[in-house]
């Protein structure tokens, strides 16, 4: 075989056509993840410091109970959020994990 058929020139000019689109489509929707981040990221810095500030008037004795500790951890789940960097977003179902971590204070004391 020394060329292509035309079939085949049709075929390869066909996939390269629908690569070209896939690759628009790819483009477009790693756009809308970064800007769901960015959203992200400002609503998370929006509460963060509050929650933080809460934590740091709290007692010492209260920081080294179990309540203190969860609460630490929901307030450092606010701040990975609230500080993810251009591009992190990868996975999907990472980034919804990382949201599902938003959920009520764990702990009801005031």
């Amino acid at each position: 075989m020394r060329k292509l058929s035309k079939k085949d020139i049709q075929f390869r000019d066909q996939m390269i056509e629908k690569v070209k689109a896939a690759q628009a489509e790819k483009e477009a929707l790693e756009e809308r993840i970064e800007a769901l981040r960015a959203e992200t990221t400002q609503w998370a810095s929006g509460f963060h410091q509050e929650m933080a500030d809460y934590y740091e008037d709290r007692s010492d004795t209260w920081k080294e109970s179990d309540n203190g500790d969860a609460y630490a951890e929901w307030v450092g789940a606010a701040f990975e959020l609230a500080n993810l960097p251009n591009g992190y977003i990868e996975n999907l179902d990472d980034f919804l994990v990382a949201l599902g971590t938003l959920d009520d204070a764990p702990d009801k004391e005031d």
